[in-house]
């Protein structure tokens, strides 16, 4: 078998699949509308504010994976204030599900006048629906939270079907290759 032979088979055996749009909804703005969120070096961007005192009351955004996906997220709080004994002024928290499982806090980090908490790396499948929940009440000068969310590629395929997808695609080369020079010659 030659190697352009071979090359062909590697790629048709891990060649991922076409990216197909993702559904975002909530509180995201960029990309502006329509909202989707391809894959690969793609990112989503949004923002809820509230006014002094106000209560963000659970504000919601979700996304919906279209493929598998790495994704890192990150938030920012701001302002993120302490008075002078180092109690906060604002009680805001920000919580994440992935398909409606327990809600987990992001534990947010203050550095100087924001808070700011990050996901790496973090695996959804085809079809996960990933959603951020923000809840307390702004402090007296309110707040806003920002949300990025940024695809850092298809997730690679499982070592084993790779595999199997390898050996096969090199099988059925090979059969081809025997058809051709098995084939009587006119």
């Amino acid at each position: 078998m030659s190697i352009r032979g071979i090359a062909l088979a590697v790629l048709c055996a891990l060649a991922p699949a076409s990216a197909m749009a993702t559904t975002v909804s909530g509180f995201f703005q960029t990309p502006p509308p329509p909202l989707l969120f391809n894959g690969v070096d793609d990112f989503i961007q949004g923002s809820v504010k509230a006014t002094a005192l106000e209560n963000f009351n659970n504000a919601t955004a979700s996304f919906t994976t279209g493929e598998r996906l790495f994704t890192s997220m990150s938030l920012t709080v701001n302002p993120y204030r302490t008075n002078a004994t180092g109690t906060l002024l604002n009680s805001i928290s920000v919580s994440y599900t992935i398909n409606g499982g327990p809600a987990v806090l992001f534990d947010i980090i203050k550095t100087g006048l924001t808070g700011s908490a990050s996901l790496e790396h973090i695996i959804l499948e085809k079809d996960d629906v990933f959603r951020f929940f923000v809840n307390g009440i702004a402090g007296p000068s309110g707040n806003e939270v920002t949300f990025n969310v940024f695809a850092d590629g298809v997730a690679p395929i499982p070592l084993p079907a790779g595999g199997l997808l390898l050996i096969g695609a090199l099988g059925g080369l090979s059969i081809v290759r025997r058809r051709r020079t098995a084939a009587p010659k006119a």
